[in-house]
């Protein structure tokens, strides 16, 4: 889908959707269970979650939408034998080692865009552990067996997520030692929390996670799910830019790593005021900030966006790993900018940014929907057109529909 976005501003209320870095969480830890779980907050599935759902059905868990929320009914179907991950590295990375602790021998299928993003470390670890795997990424046999487990921190915090998932199903006690520093730590800390809600414990120091075997994962019966810092981060971002707008389900206090987007834009000059629910963001006279973007790489699209309306330089370090996401995100977000007037370039491990203008431009989503997301925002001062903008229903299928709600206006074209 190509759209043409036209020029104006953002003002009104929006809720946050529902985290998906908790649902993905919640639903495996869910399906993990012996009793039936309901998860609140939910109100659209994504097609990364749509992945999640299909592959906890994989070990016979039933996922059904009520009026209530979403409702994961563990052992209430026949298992299959083959999942299709889709485009969700989290489904891969957070589901292989749970299907290796239960000894499943599965097939797994994934997009292309999918089949390029890094797993083979996991991969490696998971075999040295007694899985066997053919064609790739499928479990062809064996069992993951408890023991220390070496795996490195600056590639994905999935892996973590992942081991920690799993190991407590297993018979014996495991350790999880981390080979360098971590990257998107907050991801883990949202880890270690809903697992807590399931009753798993996690001891951790020093870069070392003591996990202990033989644990049942218990439902807490009804929980909710908290919004979605980077979703909404889209919308405050939009409006620093030209705008005012309240985003509400969004708990300062929850772990989410993406609400640092607030200090990015308190010091860019925005004003924000933050409430027990939420936070509001007016626009104002913005300026260049530096930032590390080591724990929050999904944010850096739409706060890359915003920074092409500050005067001055801008300087996003800690960017190498975002070369690994859906798309090469550093590559898209210098063309994204440089298709609406924006000088903006990168180095190894960091994007500048020459803000302050822009005009009428044109840019590709890359099949990104990060960056679809962030063209909708460049084009608010002056119009555009962002092709591929249907990628957005990845993560957040009402975008367009919130967007319309706040005010913007746009035409298929």
């Amino acid at each position: 889908m190509d759209i043409r976005i036209m020029k104006g501003e953002l003002n009104g209320t929006v809720k946050a959707p529902a985290s998906k870095s908790y649902l993905h969480r919640m639903i495996i830890c869910a399906a993990l269970c012996g009793e039936k779980t309901l998860i609140r907050g939910v109100s659209e599935i994504s097609e990364d979650i749509s992945a999640t759902i299909g592959a906890v059905a994989a070990i016979g868990a039933a996922v059904e939408m009520t009026g209530d929320g979403l409702l994961i009914m563990p052992g209430a179907k026949e298992g299959c034998n083959t999942v299709d991950c889709l485009s969700s590295a989290s489904t891969l990375r957070f589901m292989l080692p749970v299907y290796g602790a239960l000894g499943k021998a599965i097939g797994i299928k994934c997009s292309d865009s999918l089949s390029l993003r890094p797993a083979g470390e996991l991969r490696d670890l998971m075999a040295e552990h007694g899985c066997a795997f053919s064609d790739g990424l499928s479990i062809s046999g064996g069992r993951l067996s408890p023991g220390q487990y070496r795996v490195s921190g600056n590639t994905s915090s999935q892996y973590l997520t992942g081991l920690l998932t799993a190991l407590p199903l297993l018979e014996g006690n495991s350790e999880v030692v981390l080979t360098t520093g971590l990257s998107s730590g907050p991801y883990v800390d949202v880890t270690v929390k809903v697992l807590e809600l399931f009753g798993i414990r996690t001891e951790r120091a020093n870069g070392r996670y003591h996990v202990r075997g033989a644990r049942k994962f218990t439902s807490p019966g009804v929980i909710e799910v908290p919004g979605d810092w980077c979703a909404g981060g889209v919308w405050l971002c939009g409006a620093a830019m030209a705008g005012d707008v309240s985003v509400s389900g969004l708990d300062g206090n929850d772990p989410q790593g993406d609400k640092a987007v607030l200090g990015i834009l308190r010091q860019a000059g925005a004003e924000v005021c933050s409430s027990d629910d939420g936070v509001r963001v007016s626009s104002a006279k913005l300026r260049g900030v530096s930032f590390c973007a080591d724990d929050i790489p999904d944010s850096v699209p739409a706060v890359a966006a915003l920074l092409s309306a500050a005067e001055g330089r801008s300087l996003i370090t800690g960017t190498a790993r975002l070369r690994y996401k859906e798309s090469d995100r550093v590559k898209a977000v210098c063309s994204l900018l440089n298709g609406f007037g924006v000088s903006a370039g990168s180095g190894e491990d960091t994007i500048y940014i020459d803000g302050g203008t822009s005009v009428f431009g044109e840019a590709s989503s890359f099949g990104d929907h990060r960056i679809a997301m962030a063209g909708v925002l460049m084009a608010l001062k002056n119009g555009g057109i962002v092709r591929g903008a249907e990628c957005v229903s990845k993560s957040y299928p009402s975008f367009f529909r919130d967007f319309i709600s706040l005010g913007g206006r746009y035409e298929e074209i």
